[in-house]
């Protein structure tokens, strides 16, 4: 019953993804043959502080509303955490809001107070999401997450092609207004779906809950979020630095092309922190579990990576003459996706025994590597100097993260194995930067793939299985859908 149960939220959440995934391979290759690099690099660094801001606001408490929601079972407790972790990160969002607009209003432009009043909203209805999302997950409400990040994306693109439709492609506007009305729809339908939990669920007293407990958790995984998400955007603002705004504008474009994972990276995350935190509540000596995932996310990951690899140079004449550079960024930048989808696997141990300073530790290093790499190569290579500098600081996150979960959680992965299946991904993304698509492209994934399977034969068998367990559910699901149907027929002729 439960592995059905699991399946089936498997299945609504990856399908709802696949629909966002189809949306955007749709509708990216139009947009970016319409907006210009400039454009797109200055909403790519928009996004970036902004989310920089709501992450420092946030004070790690959304990661800790998460750890401690299973803590107790009843409703009113659950209540109380959400409010004392949504009630501080608000807060301090209205304070920068305010501290922004005195501080700018007077000297700004009109452009640019629609830049400040646009960052402003954006704030608040990221961090309200981050809190609506949170509960569809630890809820197990598979099937409206994954419609809602359909209509998210869907909102998005609709409105972005109407807008350069109708004002042009020329300006900011024009990808931030669509962008804004996609979340806010996100932010009611989220808040509407759980309005019984969110408004009407009584609250538990005061004491319910350690405030210095929660914060000292929390605050640790906000600086960790932090130099995370400079990690992130490092090699961003090393290409702006060191070339020009439409630079980053081709680099982010292939960055947007790990969408591609975004089925196999958000379906996974969504589902598995919560069971892996469930599971460890349940039974803190059982091990298993978290070596088969690693183990089976591996197989994916990589599987994925390579096929993705040699399907670089088509995926790229989607997005225009412009963004044709892209080809030479993305193989490295593969290594993103993979490494940190991975390490959610090998890291879940900080989580489990809520071990957040960990998590600062790691990110502190990983931040480091990859902006010396990129102060080293940017300046020589251009953008893929920034794409060589941050995969490869993802490989060292990756053992970072793993290292230092298992100094606290000890579970024995397959690390050799894991390393030389990472070693030979390096060659094949080195490789494929100086060559085009050819018979000898399609060798070297038939290759690749065997050697995945022959590295990891147990895991590989076990996908088999759920992938059979997951058909078998579609084709129950349907007979009993169908069954329903000619129930109803009868009645109603009767």
């Amino acid at each position: 019953m439960q592995s059905s149960k699991l399946t089936h939220q498997i299945l609504s959440l990856a399908g709802g993804t696949l629909l966002s995934l189809l949306i955007a391979a749709v509708t990216t290759p139009m947009i970016t043959r319409m907006v210009a690099p400039t454009v797109y690099g200055e909403y790519s660094l928009f996004n970036t502080w902004c989310s920089l801001v709501v992450m420092l606001c946030s004070l790690g408490l959304d990661q800790t509303f998460l750890r401690y929601f299973y803590t107790s079972p009843e409703a009113a407790v659950q209540r109380r955490f959400l409010r004392f972790c949504l009630g501080i990160p608000l807060t301090l969002t209205a304070l920068c809001a305010l501290l922004l607009l005195l501080s700018q209003w007077r000297e700004t432009s009109g452009r640019n107070i629609v830049l400040i009043l646009s960052f402003i909203l954006f704030l608040v209805l990221q961090t309200v999401n981050r809190a609506g999302m949170l509960v569809l997950r630890l809820k197990y409400r598979t099937h409206l997450y994954g419609s809602l990040t359909v209509l998210r994306k869907a909102v998005y693109a609709a409105g972005v092609l109407l807008g350069v439709f109708l004002f042009g492609a020329d300006s900011l506007p024009v990808l931030l207004i669509p962008a804004l009305a996609a979340l806010g729809l996100c932010v009611m339908a989220e808040l509407f779906a759980e309005r019984k939990f969110w408004f009407r669920t009584r609250l538990a007293d005061r004491s319910a809950l350690n405030a210095a407990e929660l914060l000292g958790y929390g605050l640790p995984l906000m600086a960790a979020s932090v130099v995370f998400l400079v990690f992130q955007a490092t090699d961003r603002f090393c290409v702006q630095y060191f070339e020009n705004l439409g630079q980053v504008g081709v680099y982010s474009s292939a960055q947007s092309i790990m969408g591609l994972f975004s089925v196999i990276t958000s379906t996974f995350q969504t589902l598995w922190i919560p069971r892996a935190i469930q599971h460890f509540e349940k039974d803190p000596s059982d091990r298993r579990l978290y070596r088969e995932v690693n183990e089976m996310m591996t197989v994916i990951m990589f599987s994925f990576g390579f096929i993705v690899l040699i399907c670089t140079d088509g995926l790229v004449l989607c997005l225009g003459e412009n963004y044709r550079q892209a080809a030479s960024v993305i193989p490295f930048l593969l290594l993103v996706p993979v490494m940190n989808t991975v390490s959610e696997t090998t890291v879940i141990g900080l989580a489990v025994t809520k071990h957040s300073a960990g998590h600062l530790k790691v990110m502190c290093g990983a931040a480091i590597a990859n902006f010396l790499g990129n102060i080293l190569l940017t300046p020589v290579m251009g953008i893929q100097g920034a794409a060589l500098s941050t995969g490869l600081s993802y490989v060292l996150y990756f053992f970072l993260r793993t290292w230092t979960a298992g100094g606290c959680f000890r579970v024995v992965y397959p690390l050799k194995r894991f390393s030389f299946l990472t070693i030979w991904f390096c060659l094949m993304c080195w490789y494929q930067i100086g060559h085009s698509f050819s018979v000898l492209s399609l060798i070297l994934l038939g290759t690749s793939l065997v050697l995945v399977g022959c590295l990891y034969p147990g895991a590989v068998q076990k996908l088999w299985s759920l992938a059979a367990a997951g058909l078998e559910e579609i084709r129950c699901s349907r007979l009993r859908s169908d069954s329903h149907h000619r129930q109803r027929g009868d009645s109603g002729s009767m």
